[in-house]
């Protein structure tokens, strides 16, 4: 007796010819395979299918979350399917309940897949992305005491000021014409 094994429905169904994803023995097969059962015996061949494989976008964006307001260009993962959030007004739909990339609603002939309006599938992933390096600080020299605060007057080059304990120095003409007033401090 051999096994018989029916491909996941899209998008995983774009696994199912991967490496990693054998029906028999891949690491991975239970997420793009079914096993339907046993037979014995030959049927007529049919047509091979075809698939499309997913490019590998490297490491795997966050998950969807429900409780997240996406927006247009927005990537997501899923079972290791990375989506994109389409483009306005489609995209006003990525957060909707009933919008979540790869599930469908009800089963079968009845399914429904509205996730499709609102996001696009743009390749594999596996792991994480790399964190991104942490921000640089350039630390301030200490001027030792606090000139006068800001207020709304007129300011010379070079002339100090200090606001929340930083120190401020108005810059050279013609900027300087601005450094007392109002929405410049």
């Amino acid at each position: 007796l051999q096994m018989v094994y029916q491909c996941a429905n899209e998008p995983t169904n774009l696994f199912c010819g991967m490496a990693g994803y054998e029906p028999t023995d891949g690491l991975y097969a239970d997420q793009a395979w079914t096993a339907l059962g046993s037979c014995s015996g030959t049927i007529a061949p049919t047509s091979s299918p075809n698939f499309v494989s997913l490019d590998d976008v490297g490491g795997c964006p966050g998950e969807y979350d429900s409780g997240v307001e996406y927006m247009e260009g927005d990537k997501i993962s899923n079972n290791r399917v990375v989506y994109q959030c389409k483009s306005f007004p489609l995209s006003q739909r990525c957060s909707q309940i009933g919008y979540e990339p790869g599930n469908s609603i009800g089963s079968g002939a009845q399914a429904v897949e509205f996730w499709r309006k609102a996001w696009s599938v743009v390749g594999s992933c596996s792991g994480s992305i790399a964190p991104t390096s942490s921000p640089v600080f350039v630390s301030l020299t200490d001027v030792v005491g606090c000139p006068d605060e800001w207020s709304q007057q007129t300011y010379e080059e070079g002339d100090r000021v200090s606001s929340m304990k930083l120190v401020f120095e108005c810059k050279a003409d013609p900027l300087s014409s601005h450094c007392g007033q109002a929405g410049y401090e």
